[in-house]
């Protein structure tokens, strides 16, 4: 079932947005878009997930009394379709993706841009985003500079792009090349997604404007996964980039990138299960045989002393992680419940160890 508009004025930017049991943010989260200066060019596509609380009911409202905003409920398939029936659906010349807990900046799609974006002819355009502590007093800024590349193999393997809402992408670009989401993948499906566009696109330009605010919503599916999950999905993501850059003869090397989330996934897996069904996984997960060759690679030093102990004394690691690092896990969990808690932890991890900076409202 739909809510379906005539579309009178062709927008500028279609943006996507996959709902699913969002009833707290989505409100938010449209509000974002309505606001922006040049508000009325762009084309807001809601795709209701199957969600069970009251996130359709709200995205219908709102559909109901403005003309930009459309509304599809379909039944639960995951973010991978819910994003694809969003394209078919579009209208605007550039595509933009948007989670339903994430917000557009203050002011950003104003005419300047909007008159860009209606005579430039290149494929993909990037810009900042904030990332925002839970308390959103802090932030961390993703900033690129300005300027206009095609694409270039990563040396490790893969392009360095940021976050996949911080992009506009041709729409006629993604059609003429049938461009979609992997449907049968949830997790990171937005990495082989943006490296196939990357590697057909005629360029991409970069702007030091501020587009969107990434909100660290600690309940969403990103936050509560478990590591398992989350390395399978990330294993998972570059197999499907080195299957498709070999229809093009194009060696796409993942071996880096196995090591590379394998190291920041061990920690976590130690802290969360016992010594052995971790060995147990390690010996039974596809990349075993790539980790076997651990020696022959050179990494940054913090990665390369994580594979070397686990390799060398996969005990020792094991246990040094649980008295180390598993408190912190577990102050983490506390503190979603308990707000003094919430603070100190939320001070020491986005304060202290990640460096986040005092929000400026824009």
């Amino acid at each position: 079932m739909s809510i379906l508009k005539q579309i009178t004025i062709k927008p500028v930017v279609s943006v996507i947005i996959p709902l699913y049991n969002s009833e707290t943010t989505i409100q938010r989260t449209i509000l974002s878009l309505l606001g922006q200066p040049n508000g009325k060019e762009i084309e807001i596509i809601i795709i209701d997930d199957g969600s069970t609380d009251a996130s359709g009911t709200i995205a219908d409202a709102f559909s109901k009394k403005h003309d930009t905003i459309t509304v599809y409920h379909t039944t639960n398939h995951g973010l991978s379709v819910a994003r694809n029936h969003g394209i078919n659906k579009a209208h605007g010349k550039f595509i933009a993706f948007l989670d339903a807990d994430d917000t557009w900046a203050n002011g950003f799609f104003d005419s300047d841009l909007s008159t860009f974006l209606s005579k430039t002819d290149i494929d993909i355009q990037q810009f900042c985003y904030y990332d925002l502590s839970p308390n959103e007093k802090w932030c961390k800024k993703h900033i690129v500079k300005k300027s206009r590349e095609k694409y270039k193999e990563h040396k490790k393997g893969r392009y360095n792009w940021y976050h996949l809402c911080s992009f506009m992408i041709n729409y006629a670009f993604l059609l003429n090349n049938n461009l979609h989401f992997v449907e049968d993948q949830n997790v990171h499906e937005d990495r082989p997604f943006m490296e196939k566009c990357f590697f057909l696109a005629n360029g991409c330009e970069r702007y030091e404007l501020l587009m969107f605010e990434y909100h660290n919503n600690q309940s969403s599916k990103t936050h509560i996964i478990d590591c398992k999950t989350r390395y399978y999905g990330l294993y998972q993501s570059f197999v499907e980039q080195q299957n498709w850059f070999s229809n093009f003869n194009v060696d796409y090397n993942i071996d880096y990138s196995i090591f590379m989330i394998f190291a920041q996934m061990l920690p976590w897996l130690c802290c969360e299960s016992p010594y052995k069904e971790v060995i147990s996984f390690i010996n039974n997960e596809p990349s075993l045989e790539i980790l076997k060759h651990w020696k022959d690679f050179k990494f940054h030093k913090s990665l390369n002393r994580t594979i070397q102990s686990w390799m060398t004394h996969p005990m020792i690691y094991y246990y040094k992680k649980r008295i180390c690092f598993k408190p912190l896990i577990k102050l983490k969990r506390l503190s979603q419940n308990i707000k003094i808690l919430r603070i100190i932890f939320d001070f020491i991890w986005y304060r202290i160890i990640n460096k986040y900076e005092t929000r400026i409202q824009i």
